[in-house]
């Protein structure tokens, strides 16, 4: 796709009825509210006159990642062991095997 192609296809767009100007692609705005297929300009991202959801999401999409695609992002630390054994001293907690010797 060249540049002119994507040009046409995305970009900040002013519904007639719109108060606010949207960043569409392929016809659609980002926040979902409008369908627009006039004309799109390129730039322009922070503009007071901007709806604030699309900016948020396209600044979203725009921002390196923190984990690689594909991935899902880490998880926060957990406070003690979830597990019921322990790698520590080789035995199943609650079982028969508890008193048995390593």
């Amino acid at each position: 796709m060249t540049d002119e192609e994507k040009r046409l296809l995305e970009g900040w767009g002013w519904p007639m009825p719109a108060r606010k100007a949207h960043y569409f692609r392929m016809g659609k705005s980002l926040c979902g509210s409008w369908i627009f297929f006039g004309r799109l300009t390129q730039g322009n991202d922070d503009s007071p006159d901007n709806c604030p959801t699309c900016k948020r999401k396209l600044a979203k999409e725009r921002s390196p990642r923190t984990s690689h695609p594909g991935q899902p992002p880490a998880l926060p630390a957990r406070a003690g062991n979830p597990y019921p054994y322990s790698l520590s001293d080789g035995h199943f907690k609650g079982t028969r095997a508890q008193g048995c010797p390593t």
